[in-house]
């Protein structure tokens, strides 16, 4: 059980490490391809909406 209660400590620590941010000086941002398969589908739905609201 010490064992259980330990694994599942260090897994919220890292996933804390994991969502830290960093100060950046350089706000620019990076321009980045995104290659989807060739057919769409509702697993790109979310790409598809991001593309179509926030994306000018």
């Amino acid at each position: 059980m010490k064992i259980l209660k330990a694994m599942c400590a260090a897994a919220v620590a890292l996933s804390l490490v994991g969502c830290a941010q960093t100060s950046n000086s350089d706000d620019k941002l990076t321009k980045v391809t995104l290659m989807l398969d060739y057919t769409p589908n509702t697993n790109h739905t979310g790409f598809y909406v991001a593309k179509t609201h926030l994306i000018n």
